[in-house]
């Protein structure tokens, strides 16, 4: 992975190069997502809750196709996406008092 050096403007502004942007799938406008990490800083492209509700959703479907699927395995699968709503949820949260 590429590394990149950066100065902070007195707005605590940061460019984030081209390079990575292309690679994160972030264009000019789109709204990204800062968390603080244990040792820094993680930045990734923003997914509305719906957004990633519709790619898990899909998942499930092709996964189910064949019905296949064990129903311990379908309990995990739920319990996953209701996890990642449920975080998603709470994000979606946070931007909105950030805004206030």
């Amino acid at each position: 992975m590429a590394v990149f050096t950066r100065k902070m403007d007195e707005l605590g502004r940061v460019v984030v190069p081209k390079e990575l942007r292309t690679n994160m799938g972030v264009d000019d406008g789109d709204m990204i997502e800062i968390v603080g990490v244990e040792d820094g800083v993680l930045l990734r492209k923003y997914r509305p809750a719906g957004e990633v509700l519709a790619l898990a959703e899909e998942l499930y479907a092709a996964l189910n196709a064949d019905k296949t699927i064990e129903p311990s395995v379908e309990r995990l699968i739920r319990r996953q996406m209701e996890g990642i709503i449920q975080a998603l949820t709470l994000t979606e949260s946070d931007k909105n008092l950030d805004a206030n």
